[in-house]
């Protein structure tokens, strides 16, 4: 035990003081919830909007926008589609906006995913405009929500960069950077692939952010303690 008048004598400096270990805002379980809740929010939404559409669904041949639009390819009605669009993307909206006044101060980052999260937030808000009522207000949505959510992924990777195994981290790397790119480049020039690539880029990001928000640093901690053993 130590001493209390040696302590006050010395100053609490003399004495080794054990580190306190700053949790990753990346494996910040308030982010971590919410993104889990939109990633699976955007599947099931997209599911049941393919299921509801009003007439068969080529899945690589149309826009996952046409889920939300008022008529399908080929002219008939879909409302039921656009309604579950409309429900699913204004949930993962307002799950958004809440990360985006999140006050947490042991967020790393917290102003730069504030206004991320708050971008991202309006993309899902405007995204839900139909593309056949307004293409220009609904593709500014889509830039936004797909534009924000490749930061947060490269954000969440850099801070996990030192936590992740190697082989982990260069390969959410290369399917984030192969599938947003891919998707880019085949939409500003409108190849015939772009609604592969389309897809492709939607799962890539889902399944960084799967990746990027584990709990890496309690699994490396975990194994350091049966380390020692």
């Amino acid at each position: 035990m130590q001493d209390p008048q040696l302590q006050t004598h010395l100053g609490h400096g003399s004495f080794p003081q054990k580190e306190k270990e700053t949790p990753l805002s990346s494996c910040d379980q308030f982010v971590h919830k919410h993104f889990l809740i939109i990633s699976g929010t955007i599947v099931v939404t997209y599911a049941l909007g393919v299921l509801a559409y009003g007439e068969p669904f080529l899945f690589f041949q149309y826009a996952i926008s046409d889920l939300g639009a008022t008529v399908t390819k080929h002219g008939y009605p879909n409302p039921s589609s656009r309604i579950i669009m409309t429900i699913g993307m204004l949930i993962c909206s307002c799950l958004m906006l809440r990360i985006g006044l999140y006050q947490g101060r042991s967020l790393q980052h917290q102003r730069v995913k504030r206004w991320l999260a708050i971008l991202c937030a309006a993309g899902f808000l405007l995204f839900v405009c139909p593309m056949d009522v307004n293409y220009t207000i609904h593709s500014i949505g889509a830039g936004l929500m797909i534009g924000s959510l490749y930061l947060f992924d490269n954000c969440f990777l850099l801070e996990q960069r030192t936590l992740m195994p190697s082989l982990i981290f260069w390969l959410s790397q290369g399917i984030l950077q192969a599938t947003v790119l891919a998707y880019a480049a085949t939409y500003f020039t409108n190849a015939v692939i772009k609604q592969i690539t389309q897809k492709l880029c939607i799962a890539g990001l889902l399944i960084v952010s799967l990746l990027s928000l584990r709990g890496w640093d309690r699994r490396n901690r975990r194994n350091h303690r049966r380390g020692k053993r």
